[in-house]
């Protein structure tokens, strides 16, 4: 009998345990509204916290590039100023400031010459020689441009000597230092349906064109013609500083 008494007070137990789980479960349904809306406030807090989070490290990387370009832009100019401005005495750090002669242009480390007159091809080179220079060699882009928006001049012709030549062999140009012309840096003229430059016109002169001149009517990276040494052109002059 005690035993039948024991196990029914267990049975009671083991029920009423049961009965508090079944109300916790239902009383965690009653509120699966509000934990839902919690869970959903808390992502979106989390979304939000990262998304500043990024953006504070995207504006710290766009601050380093800009001190990293001021630092470029600062070491650029100390290049530039001792170049064109060499210290003469360490002790003092004085220096004296280069510069082109008067009617050039610098440009970089060189200075350069745009005639208003006309000559040959060769009479043009021994001008510039005379000047302590040479008819202009492009060595980049920059420099073309440079020189192509510096030979702007409407009331002249627009068509200039530069020096290139291929009068040595047909075909193989290179330019007055003797180093050959490379692929990476030539701007010959190309018009659509007239072809493209260099073409060796012979109707004007039978010996054809073996001398490079830049047209200043056309575009900037498309401006290079061969044409006759003998035709007289304005030209361009270089000189380092």
């Amino acid at each position: 009998m005690v035993q039948v008494k024991e196990k029914n007070r267990r049975l009671l137990e083991i029920n009423d345990g049961f009965r508090g789980e079944v109300k916790d479960l239902s009383d965690d349904c009653g509120r699966l509204p509000e934990l839902q809306e919690q869970n959903q406030n808390l992502n979106s807090t989390l979304t939000t916290e990262r998304q500043e989070a990024a953006e504070r490290e995207e504006s710290r990387r766009d601050e380093m590039d800009r001190k990293m370009a001021d630092i470029d832009s600062i070491k650029e100019a100390f290049r530039s100023l001792d170049l064109y401005c060499p210290v003469v005495n360490p002790k003092t750090k004085a220096r004296i400031c280069r510069k082109c002669p008067d009617s050039w242009r610098l440009f970089e480390n060189k200075c350069y010459f745009f005639s208003s007159r006309k000559l040959s091809w060769s009479s043009s080179r021994a001008w510039c020689q005379t000047q302590g220079g040479d008819l202009l060699i492009i060595n980049s882009e920059p420099e073309q441009s440079f020189v192509f928006e510096s030979s702007q001049a409407p009331q002249t012709s627009s068509r200039l000597w530069i020096g290139l030549t291929d009068a040595e062999e047909e075909g193989e140009w290179r330019w007055v230092d003797g180093s050959l012309l490379t692929s990476d840096v030539q701007y010959w003229l190309s018009r659509p349906g007239l072809g493209m430059e260099p073409d060796n016109w012979k109707l004007d002169n039978p010996l054809g064109e073996d001398c490079g001149h830049m047209d200043a009517s056309e575009n900037a990276l498309k401006s290079w013609m061969d044409g006759s040494c003998e035709i007289p052109y304005r030209w361009i002059c270089e000189k380092n500083v």
